[in-house]
């Protein structure tokens, strides 16, 4: 990432190990005061739980994750990543009627964004 330290760098691209990057993000939501740098914060931490609830397939990584998107969104209402994040999660947890509620509503986004033959809106639509 440019202006990012290579250390930080490794961290947010995935080389990192996964302890490394849950720390890095649990140090970076301590640390920050705006909101619009604490619903990052928190998108980047969901994200990495995320990412590690699919390989792992551990429902209370799922759970962790959708409390790390909800703390984003609380902290910037208007952030639709983080709902269509939580949506995910929220479809990995086999709520699937609160995971229709965020997909669907970041749907116009999506779409925007994406275009309609993006695999995540395609999947939405099923």
């Amino acid at each position: 990432m440019p202006g990012v330290p290579e250390e930080d760098g490794q961290v947010w691209n995935g080389t990192a190990r996964l302890e490394d990057r849950r720390s890095a993000a649990e140090e970076m939501v301590s640390e920050l005061q705006t909101p619009k740098a604490m619903a990052l914060a928190h998108y980047r931490f969901g994200m990495v739980l995320l990412n590690d609830g699919i390989d792992k397939h551990k429902e209370e990584v799922f759970n962790r994750c959708h409390e790390e998107m909800t703390n984003a969104v609380g902290a910037a209402p208007n952030f639709p990543g983080a709902v269509f994040a939580d949506g995910q999660a929220l479809a990995y947890l086999h709520q699937d009627d609160a995971a229709k509620r965020a997909l669907r509503s970041t749907s116009k986004w999506a779409v925007i964004v994406m275009g309609l033959g993006a695999p995540c809106w395609v999947r939405m639509r099923r």
